[in-house]
């Protein structure tokens, strides 16, 4: 991997935001929109290389080191049968202090900018199984497109999941 700043780097971060929630009988729906500014010059981000070394989200991905607007909109209902739903769908633009880079570690842009939209729904149920214990059944998909200028940032996600939990 290549360190793109290699001196220590000392960062902050300005955000401010609104957030909106309306309930009802059986759901409700929650947004909220934030902006990220990031007045500072360093940055924290490491540099990937495609294939040369396995990083963690929270070290490639640093909140601190991008800004931008961000959306996130969530409806939650009840169904028939006791089934709970949930949708959310989120958008968000990231603007890095890092350029972007092509696979092979060539720059093609001095400043590397994410757009990333996501669509998550789950279905869950809860079974109770005594006074005070249940079991949780839990059905989740999820699309996720992180669209980049920096090819190995440029990608789809598409999973589906099956959640069991026990609750009291």
């Amino acid at each position: 991997s290549q360190l793109v700043a290699e001196a220590s780097a000392n960062t902050f971060q300005i955000t401010g935001g609104i957030a909106l929630a309306k309930e009802w009988t059986g759901g409700g729906v929650e947004g909220e929109a934030r902006y990220r500014i990031d007045p500072g010059t360093d940055t924290r981000l490491i540099n990937q290389i495609a294939n040369s070394t396995i990083i963690g989200e929270d070290i490639y991905n640093d909140h601190f080191s991008y800004a931008g607007p961000e959306l996130a909109i969530t409806l939650r209902h009840a169904l028939p049968l006791d089934l709970r739903f949930s949708v959310t769908g989120e958008a968000q633009q990231k603007n890095y202090l890092v350029p972007a880079y092509d696979l092979t570690g060539v720059e093609t842009d001095p400043d590397r900018v994410d757009r990333r939209g996501s669509l998550q729904a789950s279905l869950a149920r809860s079974f109770p199984i005594g006074e005070s214990v249940s079991i949780d059944l839990t059905l989740s998909v999820l699309a996720l497109r992180n669209q980049s200028n920096d090819t190995y940032n440029d990608f789809s996600v598409r999973s589906f999941g099956v959640s069991l939990g026990i609750g009291w």
